[in-house]
């Protein structure tokens, strides 16, 4: 069911005391380095098609290992491995079935390979691992891209204090022949001290549109991408996030995040037009 795999992507989908201190943000990478990372992403939301509203809930747990390759003239060359992953889904009756579904499965391994500079400026992205093969090259317009639909954060070349903010846009074609717009304004907002521990507090406010367009959505079960029927397909979305950053370290502590997503969509056949409305939560937390 295409469905799934959609939430999926929404959940994978897309990952922030005051002081007058300043503070330089950069990530600082040293070759066989490893972090890892417990991410969780709960997703409630409803699907209106055919004249019905169904509720869909969805949780996926997974680990994400972030290991530093190389660092070449001061800029890293890392993966981004995400694992051991698992969905819960439920999705309630649509019109003409007798019950909902509930569905547990495993979420297929998958790989992103990237340069990073001390900034957090991300290029040169690979993609690989079992989800990617599924995905029949639905993923292909992820690579020698300078998107990361991670856990990326992208600092000014400069010392901060906080209070401070500054805008990133960014525009991510995730599926092939889609853009989505977005645009993200973060703030320093001070420290916060966790286990005894300082950390520096960052808060993300983001938006982003993706124009509707035509796209060919394969399943988790590994059909062809170019033999899936063609949806059209629109997205609205907003939410804020909240980030430590260790200073020290350079490196990302933990990050939660709350997004309103709205998708339209037409499939052909029966299903015709229909429209979800999400309310994802998450949070990502250093394992290590």
């Amino acid at each position: 069911m295409r469905i799934r795999i959609l939430l999926s992507m929404v959940a994978i989908l897309a990952l922030a005391a005051l002081s007058a201190q300043a503070y330089r943000l950069t990530f600082k990478d040293t070759t066989g380095v490893v972090r890892s990372y417990q991410i969780v992403a709960d997703m409630k939301g409803s699907m209106e098609m055919l004249g019905s509203t169904v509720p869909v809930t969805s949780t996926t747990k997974m680990l994400a290992v972030e290991k530093v390759l190389a660092v070449r003239n001061g800029i890293s060359s890392l993966s981004f491995e995400l694992k051991d992953g698992t969905t819960k889904m439920g999705i309630g009756a649509l019109p003409g079935d007798a019950e909902g579904q509930n569905i547990e499965q495993p979420l297929p391994g998958f790989t992103i390979n990237y340069d990073r500079t001390p900034q957090g400026k991300v290029s040169n992205l690979k993609t690989s691992g079992e989800l990617a093969s599924r995905f029949g090259g639905m993923f292909d317009t992820l690579n020698n891209s300078s998107q990361y639909p991670g856990q990326g954060l992208e600092f000014p070349n400069k010392e901060l204090a906080a209070g401070d903010t500054w805008v990133g846009k960014q525009t991510v074609e995730f599926f092939p022949g889609s853009q989505i717009h977005v645009t993200a304004k973060y703030t320093l907002v001070g420290t916060r001290v966790v286990q005894g521990k300082t950390y520096l507090e960052l808060k993300c406010d983001m938006t982003g549109t993706m124009p509707a367009a035509a796209i060919k959505m394969p399943t988790l079960g590994g059909d062809d991408a170019a033999a899936a029927p063609t949806t059209t397909m629109g997205m609205t979305l907003s939410g804020q996030s909240t980030s430590l950053f260790d200073e020290a370290a350079g490196e990302i502590y933990g990050t939660t995040y709350t997004m309103k997503v709205k998708i339209d969509m037409t499939t052909p056949g029966d299903n015709g037009a229909g429209i979800m409305n999400m309310m994802l939560t998450g949070k990502m937390l250093k394992a290590n």
